[in-house]
């Protein structure tokens, strides 16, 4: 699997025949996902992936998770899982 970095914009670049992996070196020092799914063809910067503001439905998707997790006394995550599917597909 081929990695490239770009040293101006702190991104690396992993692919292969059938997928794309980006990241990149946050301004504090953490490393951060940009993108990760079908191959994509390398440019200099990725930063138009980059968002500095959380996706709403991100956000309701972890609060979903959080509130099965702890809702479910048994901890079977397959049935958790099985929700979360289900209210994605029904909105």
């Amino acid at each position: 699997m081929p990695i490239i970095f770009h040293e101006e914009s702190g991104e690396f670049h992993l692919y292969n025949k059938s997928i794309s992996y980006i990241i990149k070196i946050l301004p504090n020092k953490q490393l951060g996902n940009l993108y990760f799914g079908k191959v994509i063809k390398d440019r200099k910067s990725f930063s138009h992936l980059f968002q500095k503001k959380p996706d709403p439905y991100r956000l309701m998707f972890l609060k979903m998770i959080r509130l099965f997790h702890f809702s479910i006394p048994c901890k079977n995550i397959r049935h958790m899982g099985l929700l979360i599917l289900e209210a994605l597909l029904l909105r």
